[in-house]
């Protein structure tokens, strides 16, 4: 009786090693499975944290912002909205590039793309997209400012771009083996556009249309070398914060009637090479860095001329 009990006992013992055995492997396997899954997790999550890295690349910092906060619907939608578009181009361009190898060119677009976008983040723009070397901004969407608050921080934006590229004038020809410092025109247009997703339902292109957008382009190619051009809806917002002249009327494409332009000033207060002078009946802006002897003559004469012109008249008063 006693060897049955004994039997019992030590099969009793070798059937709970035996469950204590496989509980231990299970605990094993199932720790071993759990590292496995959080090792799979943590690779899955850096390549989810590289994948946004790299589209946000694609993106402006606004749009990626309120694409992963889940704000922005992913459906082809748009809506009306007062946009102030930025369109600028580097001046003759298309005969640099000709010049230039391929890595070279590349290089220095990549560039000159770098700086100015780096200008336009820091000013809240939200970048629509390169063409070559055309560079296509708006301020209104989708963060504004207001109407008039987004105006000047577009023309803001396009000084502080003109100024660093006359900063950049050395580095132009000195790094890339250019034989003229590059510059650039700029365009700016105020006005209702349709802003939002356009596409396909397979692929979609966050961007802006309308006749303001078109102008802004039309400006830029009217507008002077190193200058800033605006519309005139532009200058009512921003007049009274930036001096600027009026460039007069132009023709566009499109539209019905000639579009009023003006041209901004930045660089005439701290710029030796230019005289102003501004009277109730007189605004003048001599730009001696382009003024020829023959043009200055011409203004001496006329000068000459307007004030024999205005002794006769007073004498006959």
């Amino acid at each position: 009786m006693d060897k049955e009990l004994e039997k019992d006992e030590i099969n009793i013992l070798k059937n709970q090693i035996a469950k204590l055995t496989l509980e231990g492997k299970l605990r094993k396997d199932l720790g071993n499975e759990l590292e496995r899954q959080r090792k799979l997790a943590l690779e899955a999550k850096n390549e989810l944290n590289l994948l946004t890295e790299k589209l946000s690349k694609y993106l402006s910092p606004q749009l990626y912002d309120i694409l992963f906060s889940g704000y922005e619907s992913t459906s082809a939608s748009s809506s009306r909205k007062k946009l102030t578009i930025f369109f600028s181009d580097l001046v003759q361009f298309t005969r640099l590039s000709d010049k230039l190898e391929p890595e070279e060119l590349t290089a220095m677009l990549n560039f000159y793309l770098t700086e100015m976008s780096n200008i336009a983040l820091e000013s809240g723009g939200t970048i629509d997209k390169y063409i070559g070397d055309a560079i296509l901004i708006f301020f209104g969407d989708p963060e504004s400012s207001g109407h008039q608050g987004d105006a000047i921080k577009c023309v803001s934006m396009a000084i502080d771009m003109q100024k660093r590229m006359k900063e950049l004038r050395n580095k132009w020809i000195k790094d890339f083996g250019l034989e003229k410092p590059l510059s650039a025109r700029i365009g700016i247009s105020t006005g209702y556009c349709s802003v939002g997703n356009f596409g396909s339902a397979s692929r979609l292109d966050y961007t802006v249309i309308g006749s303001a957008v078109n102008l802004a382009a039309r400006l830029q190619t009217s507008c002077k070398e190193d200058g800033i051009l605006l519309s005139k809806d532009t200058y009512w917002q921003v007049k009274e914060k930036f001096q600027c002249n009026n460039a007069g009327k132009i023709e566009v494409k499109g539209f019905a009637e000639a579009i009023s332009t003006y041209e901004v000033l930045f660089d005439v207060a701290d710029d030796q090479s230019h005289i102003t002078l501004r009277t109730e009946n007189l605004d003048l802006d001599l730009d001696l860095g382009r003024l020829t002897i023959d043009e200055l003559d011409a203004l001496r004469n006329l000068v000459s001329t307007a004030h024999q012109k205005l002794r006769v008249i007073n004498s006959k008063d």
